[in-house]
């Protein structure tokens, strides 16, 4: 993307407001047509309430991104205003001060220095978006947000905006038939075990690739509308026939000015209630786990912030599909304004999804696994003019039109069992299998 197009502003901004999307789109179409050369910026209030992700329902397929936190914020979007790699700290700057209230979605691969293989192709080593077109909703307030760029005539918006106005297609209820797995888990977590107590590492997340067949194609954002679950992220990433998404309970760095919020999420049960989830607290093989977690994001971030809280608290939280995790919070001051990418850099991978060290456990895991985690694992997230709000794309899934691939991990710690760290695996993929169509 040439720096020139950032640098060309001003931003002429036109706003308006509606009742429902039918009638935004319509006034939408209107300021583009009357607005003049140069960046426009048009806003469009909506009145009546909507959820954005039930909106792009059958619509604009294999064109959309998604994403919610886990308060509620979602911006929903259809095609790519402008795009690049993964957003470097000079351009993330530049946009910031053309576009203060806009709105760019993230992601990267696992590990983005590794080639990805040809059913990861599509989405790129890394990459960021600020969409075409996009529906925003912070629980309060919703509006319809579309961009043309200098030189764009406003006919640049109407696919995006036309896409949004045809009726949804239905619902499929393709069937889903399970593959044989190319690994067995139980003896790579085995290996894992006999190594940590080697010495060689201290802890290692060992991830499991299910493949389903399909009998004919899934709209991803069906699926997302199902999986999405209150308290948790929710994202979507489409390039053509192929989407990856997911529902995320972890954060993996949450910047607003100089404050920063991270947390690390490992230990896991599956349980019927809160009292019985309390198991995890009296479990030593799970509190190491999440010590050796706590202990190297508190190492990473030691020279750069201050004032850290909450590192000595450590609660037992809910997650889907009757899941708990040990989970603690950081909140941290920078010590100076450090940028988005040098913090991401610093958190990413943690202990939560690789291990520790993290060389030699990268290493042994993607020699043991046998597979490309591609962008399961990885940081996918917001960045706007107050900061940055970024999950661990775990709990996720890859959808092409044949296959659909679920992900799960977990930690491996020298206590760990084969047959139980199977099983957490299996509970984890459960979330995602419920949102899809029934399996044959």
């Amino acid at each position: 993307m040439p720096r020139s197009i950032i640098a060309n502003g001003p931003v002429h901004l036109h706003t308006a407001s509606a009742t429902d999307l039918p009638s935004a789109l319509a006034t939408l179409h209107q300021l583009a047509a009357a607005s003049e050369d140069g960046w426009r910026r048009l806003v469009v209030n909506l009145t009546s309430p909507l959820d954005p992700i039930r909106e792009l329902c059958g619509r604009a397929i294999g064109r959309r991104l998604v994403f919610r936190t886990r308060s509620g914020r979602i911006i929903a979007g259809v095609d790519a205003a402008l795009r690049g790699d993964w957003i470097d700290d000079a351009t993330l700057s530049d946009l910031r001060v053309l576009l203060p209230d806009a709105s760019f979605l993230a992601w990267s691969r696992f590990d983005p220095a590794v080639e990805g293989s040809p059913e990861w192709m599509p989405f790129g080593r890394r990459g960021w978006i600020l969409p075409r077109l996009q529906l925003e909703s912070d629980g309060s307030k919703q509006r319809l947000v579309g961009y043309l760029l200098p030189g764009e005539r406003p006919e640049a918006i109407e696919p995006a905006r036309a896409s949004l106005l045809v009726p949804r297609r239905s619902a499929v209820t393709a069937r889903m038939y399970r593959e044989e797995e190319g690994q067995d888990f139980q003896a790579m977590v085995g290996k894992a075990v006999q190594t940590i107590r080697s010495g060689d590492i201290e802890k290692v997340v060992l991830a499991r690739r299910v493949d389903y067949a399909l009998s004919e194609p899934i709209d991803a954002a069906y699926v997302l509308h199902h999986l999405a679950t209150e308290g948790h992220y929710a994202f979507l990433i489409e390039s053509g026939e192929h989407a990856f998404l997911g529902s995320s309970p972890e954060r993996l760095s949450r910047r607003t000015g100089l404050r920063l919020q991270t947390e690390m999420l490992a230990g896991t049960v599956r349980a019927r209630s809160a009292d019985d989830a309390m198991q995890l607290l009296e479990s030593g093989k799970d509190r190491h786990e999440h010590d050796v977690v706590v202990r190297s994001v508190c190492e990473r971030l030691q020279p750069v912030a201050s004032g850290v809280k909450g590192e000595d608290q450590v609660a037992v939280v809910p997650a889907a599909g009757g899941l708990w995790h040990l989970r603690r919070r950081l909140e941290l001051t920078l010590n100076e304004a450090i940028d988005d990418a040098a913090i991401l850099g610093l958190l990413h991978p943690t202990p939560a999804v690789c291990g520790r060290p993290t060389d030699n456990a990268r290493s042994f895991l993607t020699s043991l696994e046998g597979f490309d985690r591609g962008l399961y694992a990885g940081p996918i997230g917001i960045f706007d003019g107050s900061g940055h709000d970024v999950a661990v794309g775990i709990r996720s899934l890859r959808l092409s039109p044949t296959t659909a691939t679920l992900f799960a991990g977990a930690g491996i710690v020298r206590d760990s069992l084969p047959e139980m760290e199977f099983a957490e695996t299996e509970a984890k993929m459960a979330v995602a299998r419920a949102a899809l169509p029934g399996t044959g």
